[in-house]
């Protein structure tokens, strides 16, 4: 069973991981349909199409230098046609019921759907392959998870929501770019525009793997100004995004 329900996720290389997140989402019931935009990635992504057959794998090419995540989930808004679409991570695996809970919470209309996400310190070993993942592996993993020394956080890690109320409000704000607020910004809007939030904490869970990080996406220069952007729209309460602009240009 595949639901009314789009996965959307953003990649920029983060080969191992995005295989193990695309596995997890594979071993999902019920099962999301899925978008995955590879913003650039040095070897293209389109090539898990053979693996997992059922993933909408969108390739953008055009001013890829720096992972521009929010250009890149709205290129997935935008392609998507189910009612809901859950926004979420590369790095992140999931339980088995994950996108079913998102799925039911979104049923009671002007919701706005969020999990918090457990942390992994390390990868266990190298005889993790995500041709071999299953429940029990998620199950292991989730309680090295539990032990570690990260309390469980993420703001955009889980944003389940409308289509059409992202359609209605110009999707993500692009300009966002690099790491850093455009996920609070996302949620900030859907409060301002009187979404209910609903946390799914205690339904299912989520996993973040762990990654490096490239320096251009996590320049402190990004960072500074993204969080500026984010307090000016704390003041003035905007909904709509990209204004005057078209936006998820592939």
């Amino acid at each position: 069973m595949i639901m009314d329900l789009t996965a959307i996720i953003a990649c920029k290389d983060r080969d191992e991981n995005i295989e193990l997140c695309l596995s997890a989402i594979c071993d999902c019931i019920p099962k999301p349909q899925l978008i995955l935009v590879d913003f650039g990635s040095k070897t293209p992504l389109t090539r898990f199409k053979v693996i997992f057959p059922w993933a909408n794998i969108i390739r953008a090419e055009r001013d890829v230098q720096v992972f521009h995540k929010t250009r890149a989930l709205n290129i997935g808004i935008k392609a998507a046609t189910t009612s809901y679409v859950c926004l979420t991570d590369a790095d992140q695996i999931f339980q088995k019921n994950f996108f079913g809970a998102v799925y039911k919470a979104l049923q009671e209309p002007n919701t706005f759907v969020m999990c918090s996400t457990l942390f992994l310190d390390r990868l266990p070993g190298k005889d993790l392959c995500a041709r071999n993942y299953s429940d029990f592996v998620y199950n292991n993993l989730l309680a090295l998870a539990k032990r570690s020394k990260k309390h469980p956080h993420g703001e955009g890690c889980c944003h389940g929501v409308s289509r059409d109320w992202l359609l209605s409000v110009a999707g993500h704000d692009e300009n966002y770019i690099g790491w850093g607020f455009e996920d609070k910004d996302l949620h900030l809007r859907a409060m301002h525009a009187g979404l209910k939030e609903v946390r799914i904490n205690t339904m299912t869970t989520m996993v973040h793997l762990p990654h490096g990080r490239d320096s251009r996406y996590f320049n402190k220069r990004f960072r500074l100004t993204n969080e500026e952007r984010f307090k000016a729209k704390k003041r003035t309460m905007e909904v709509v995004a990209n204004a005057n602009k078209e936006w998820g240009k592939l």
